[in-house]
């Protein structure tokens, strides 16, 4: 009951501003509710607004310069009208696509993307002179007819597969995803992060497998690392160390990595550490008997013995005191 009181109070305290929020509202009903709650007309249905789930307040709103009468909707973020195409408020370069035969497909991972009768687009964007000009540019090889996002960076047509809306080169049939970040197909196994693909140099593909959620792979032979893009260290965008991954290999987290007597953080080699007592501490800390280590880095002075998370938070500490980065941090002056 007090719960009802205290929502009903509520209520009548929110409805001046609500009212007042909507009767100032520059937007009028939405164009086609079914389809898209970021295409509404202007109070007298002269106009098309774009404001993103009608959130004009918080959001903003831009009028889009439309002929009304032909203007269509076809998803969120995709609109024409017998002039022109629309990528969100945006005009689409007239001569980058067909007006009269675009169209959009349903499904969120679709909304992004375009099709005519002959081609697949994606919409990019150029600073010029005159200002932003938005053009629909060409999915190379892409089928329309067949074309489809499945997931978040990956399409697929009849005939082909598409990483970030580049065709890929692989075998169809047999082409597979073993995580995010690793996929193979009869031929070759492939590591792919940011929009980057790259071909693994396998010699063995039978034996090629991978740790779920994790940026590292093996086969019999040796263990992958996919390096980050923004890793200053790499000298190419896979590591590969040569290991005999017959002996016990098991991935300590998402970063640390054991196989045999070696522990691995993002595939660089922790120096005269004692695998068998090696333990994780935290996320970017390990240790073992006598050594404590942040990433592959020794910590010189560092106390294993104490060394442990801290009881509140996520901060490490030993006998001397609390680690960042590393780093035994200062400690503070009273």
């Amino acid at each position: 009951m007090k719960k009802r009181i205290g929502n009903f109070i509520l209520g009548l305290t929110l409805y001046p501003f609500t009212f007042l929020l909507n009767s100032c509202s520059p937007i009028g009903k939405p164009v086609n509710p079914e389809i898209s709650k970021n295409h509404y007309y202007n109070k007298n249905k002269t106009g098309v607004i774009w404001s993103r789930q009608g959130n004009w307040f918080a959001l903003g709103k831009t009028p889009m310069n439309v002929d009304v009468a032909s203007f269509e909707v076809l998803n969120p973020y995709l609109s024409k009208d017998h002039n022109q195409i629309y990528y969100f408020a945006n005009p689409i370069d007239p001569n980058t696509v067909s007006i009269e035969k675009f169209y959009a497909k349903e499904g969120y991972l679709n909304y992004y993307i375009g099709f005519d009768d002959k081609h697949v687009y994606t919409f990019t964007n150029t600073e010029t002179s005159a200002g932003t000009e938005y053009t629909a540019t060409i999915i190379d090889s892409a089928k329309p007819d067949s074309f489809s996002y499945y997931e978040i960076d990956w399409a697929k047509d009849k005939e082909h597969y598409f990483y970030r809306n580049t065709l890929v080169n692989v075998d169809f049939d047999s082409f597979t995803h073993l995580n995010e970040h690793y996929s193979k197909d009869k031929n070759s196994a492939f590591a792919h992060i940011n929009g980057n693909f790259h071909t693994l140099p396998l010699t063995k593909l039978e034996t090629f497998d991978v740790f779920k959620d994790s940026y590292y792979a093996y086969d019999n032979e040796h263990i992958y690392y996919l390096n980050q893009p923004g890793d200053t260290t790499a000298t190419s965008p896979i590591t590969t160390i040569k290991a005999n991954t017959t002996k016990r290999t098991r991935l300590l987290n998402k970063e640390y990595l054991k196989s045999g007597e070696h522990i691995y953080f993002a595939g660089k080699p922790l120096k005269n550490v004692d695998s068998e007592n090696f333990e994780i501490v935290g996320v970017w800390y390990g240790k073992d008997k006598e050594n404590v280590y942040y990433k592959d880095q020794l910590i010189t002075g560092a106390d294993a013995a104490t060394f442990t998370l801290q009881e509140v938070g996520y901060g490490v500490e030993d006998k001397h005191g609390t680690y960042i980065g590393g780093q035994l941090a200062p400690k503070p002056v009273n």
